[in-house]
């Protein structure tokens, strides 16, 4: 959800893999990120097509942290504030909310960006894809902290 027209590989392939676990056509859904103010029309689009008989999810992945707060905000005015949200990166909200997040190691990204234009000036250099693994955090006061 959110990062509608962004070439982002990581959005991309976070999709995929996703889509690659979940057979399930219609589990992904796209939510313009210009919506992200206003999500009452696409929560109200989901819970009714759960109402009429698709099975309600336990849990929500969202791919943007504002749209995860936003989700997570609107969902109990349907009546499905019991569905868990996960989005990445804590956001001021994401306490308040006790929302799950995909804590991004964003110094690792530094460091190994760094490491990456310093070698880029030596000859050989190419250009490579480097994952920095993250961390899944439950929501405060479950045992662990989200800052």
């Amino acid at each position: 959800m959110g990062w509608d027209r962004t070439p982002i590989s990581s959005v991309r392939e976070r999709e995929a893999a996703f889509r690659e676990r979940v057979p399930d056509r219609e589990a992904v859904r796209r939510i313009p990120w210009a919506d992200r103010p206003d999500l009452g029309p696409a929560l109200e689009r989901l819970a009714a097509a759960w109402r009429d008989g698709r099975s309600c999810p336990d849990g929500l992945i969202c791919g943007d942290g504002e749209i995860g707060a936003a989700v997570k905000r609107g969902l109990p005015d349907l009546g499905l504030g019991r569905i868990e949200v996960v989005s990445p990166d804590a956001h001021p909200e994401t306490r308040a909310l006790a929302m799950w997040v995909y804590r991004q190691d964003f110094q690792g990204m530094a460091e190994c960006t760094c490491a990456c234009l310093a070698r880029q000036a030596r000859p050989g250099w190419s250009a490579g894809i480097h994952r920095i693994k993250g961390e899944l955090v439950p929501p405060a006061g479950t045992g662990a902290n989200l800052f």
